[in-house]
Parts: C-alpha cells; structure tokens; sequence
C-alpha cells in the first residue's frame, strides 16, 4: 500500500472521530474497515492507534480501515467494535411506512 494512501485513509478516520457528523449537513460519518464491517466515530477514536498501525503496514485484521463514508440511506449501521447504530440521514427506503 502507498503511504500516501494510507495517509489519506487515517485523515478521513481522524475526521471522522473527531466530527461524528458531515458539515454542513450533519449527515451520519461511519468508517469502512477491511472486513466490510463498520465503525462508529466513538471507536474510531478510542481505538485510532490499532487503526492507524493496521492501514499504515498495510495489514489485512480487522483495524485495516478502507474509507470514511456518509451514510446517507438504508438500514442503520452497526459498529463491530461497540455494537451501537450510526442511523443513515434519510432512513430506510424498504422499510414499512408508518400505519396512521
């Protein structure tokens, strides 16, 4: 992996534990790390030294961090480490619409 990416990569972490939320908009932030799973940005702080060693080697764990993303729509996310739910912006397009 090219250091510059991985730079990159631990900027858009770093962001992300910092600000929870997308500016403007405050859209939902989640990271994508190398297993497909999800972290919240509270994770992402607390465990920025297992992330940034992971993505800097180039390791393929569970802390090797791919992207930092808004989550605009679909179901809520999950995060592997804490096990809380990072709600997307818009909700949930297949779920049921509320009954009057």
């Amino acid at each position: 992996m090219k250091t510059n990416h991985a730079a990159e990569i631990l900027a858009q972490v770093k962001h992300t534990a910092r600000n929870a939320h997308a500016w403007p908009g405050g859209y939902p932030l989640a990271v994508l790390m190398s297993d497909g799973e999800t972290l919240c940005p509270a994770c992402c702080k607390t465990e920025f030294r297992n992330i940034a060693r992971a993505t800097i080697a180039g390791l393929r764990d569970d802390w090797k961090a791919e992207a930092a993303f808004i989550h605009y729509e679909g179901r809520p996310l999950v995060c592997a480490n804490c096990y809380t739910e990072t709600p997307s912006a818009y909700g949930d397009p297949d779920a049921e619409e509320p009954t009057p």
